[in-house]
């Protein structure tokens, strides 16, 4: 298993987040995971969402959020992935795209439980770019609302990590949410929604909220 690693167990089986590559070994389930390897640090956060942050008559069940905070720390060369996905799906189950604005999103459902994985698209990654919020200025150009560092990749994503010039450093997110299948409370011929509601949240608004910025 990679060192800097966190597993989120839902009722649709294992989302895990991790970075490679890595030979490091470190404990799993800590808030906050700092490790350096040739020539980067890596800090990985862990914390939960919040139902507050939905409207009323919205509400998930369970949720996880990871956010990874990446600094270039010489001038070595390495290549590093990030990935965010379910590792053991059963059968039954299936994912499909489920993206919005400044959001790409997937779903995750059999016939009694779903959830969502949600992170930054290019867009707003390019917004962060032009704020030098940890994305680089010079990646401005590489980004938009058709191109991210991040790809759909089978039951969740993968994101790689751009090369980072010396002192640089970069930051990328997954949340997850999730829920029981049921009818919506304020549109009830319509399926709730409150997992897509509550992965679609901003690295400003995070900052915000965590009081980390």
């Amino acid at each position: 298993m990679p060192a800097l690693t966190d597993d989120f167990n839902t009722e649709l089986g294992v989302i895990r987040t991790w970075i490679e590559p890595v030979n490091n070994n470190l404990p799993n389930g800590n808030n906050s995971l700092t490790f350096s390897t040739a020539s980067h640090t890596i800090t990985l956060e862990v914390f939960e969402l919040k139902n507050e942050w939905l409207t009323d008559g919205m509400r998930f069940e369970t949720s996880r959020g990871w956010r990874w905070h990446v600094k270039k720390i010489n001038a070595l060369k390495e290549n590093l992935t990030i990935y965010c996905k379910l590792i053991n799906p059963a059968t039954g189950i299936e994912w499909s795209p489920n993206s919005g604005e400044h959001l790409d999103a997937i779903e995750i459902e059999n016939k009694t439980f779903h959830l969502h994985i949600g992170t930054e698209d290019g867009e707003i990654m390019q917004s962060r770019a032009r704020n030098s919020d940890e994305m680089p200025l010079r990646f401005l150009g590489e980004l938009d609302l058709g191109n991210s560092f991040t790809h759909y990749d089978g039951f969740g994503f993968k994101t790689v990590v751009p090369t980072l010039e010396e002192n640089e450093t970069i930051y990328f997110h997954f949340l997850i949410a999730t829920n029981t299948i049921k009818q919506s409370v304020q549109y009830p011929e319509e399926r709730d929604t409150s997992t897509w509601y509550a992965v679609e949240q901003s690295k400003e608004f995070l900052d915000n909220y965590l009081k980390v910025k």
